[in-house]
């Protein structure tokens, strides 16, 4: 440890035992587990501002982890359910929750907690602060989420959330400096989008989709023909 309160070595977080993937953010820590013997699902540590530590209450800075919780403070996800991917902002989180339905077939999920006041959490209207995981309703159950991300613009005040999905459709919502949410970066409007909107990026040829966004100024896309496009 040094002066600073800073760590210059690896140490093991307290209460994180048997995890199974990690998500890091410039404020907050996750960890999740998704083990059938598992006692604990979700775990986030660091700083509880906005809602970030989905523990249901606001609070300054959190070192030990504590269990994400919905809305009645019961533990989540729920135990027939697992996250899959996780992506962290300044302001809000979001978390790719799978599920098994109808004969055994799995769905997923965008659930979202943190600041919402831009649109950030995928609800109808503005929300200052979701303590707990929301339902972000408009990216389909079919999807197979192959990519999410988060993004806080500092000096727009604004943050922005994308959904990429396996067969090459993409979702945006929140805030975008740009423009409307990773729909056309040039377009110099603030436009806020509430809920996810399926968004197209061109041009494409006939064969070719989205496989990974890097969010920025500018933002640039990567195809699955090896081309990086950025506008």
């Amino acid at each position: 440890g040094m002066a600073d309160n800073s760590v210059r070595f690896a140490t093991v977080v307290a209460g994180i035992v048997g995890a199974t993937g990690i998500a890091l953010g410039a404020e907050s820590s996750c960890a999740w587990n998704t083990r059938s013997d598992r006692t604990w699902s979700l775990r986030c540590w660091g700083g509880g501002a906005n809602g970030l530590l989905g523990d249901g209450v606001v609070t300054g800075w959190g070192a030990i982890p504590q269990n994400v919780v919905d809305e009645r403070g019961v533990a989540w996800p729920p135990a027939d359910t697992f996250i899959t991917k996780m992506a962290i902002s300044a302001v809000h989180l979001c978390a790719v929750l799978t599920r098994t339905r109808d004969a055994g077939r799995p769905t997923q999920e965008v659930w979202c907690w943190g600041n919402g006041t831009g649109g950030e959490l995928g609800v109808p209207s503005p929300l200052a602060g979701a303590y707990s995981p929301r339902h972000v309703m408009g990216v389909p159950d079919d999807a197979t989420v192959q990519s999410i991300g988060n993004r806080y613009n500092n000096s727009a005040g604004g943050a922005s959330t994308y959904v990429i999905a396996t067969d090459g459709r993409i979702w945006s919502w929140g805030t975008w400096a740009f423009g409307r949410p990773m729909t056309d970066p040039r377009t110099m409007s603030s436009t806020v989008t509430f809920t996810p909107t399926l968004i197209t990026i061109s041009p494409l040829a006939a064969s070719e989709w989205i496989i990974s966004i890097s969010e920025g100024n500018p933002t640039c896309v990567l195809t699955n023909h090896a081309r990086v496009l950025c506008g």
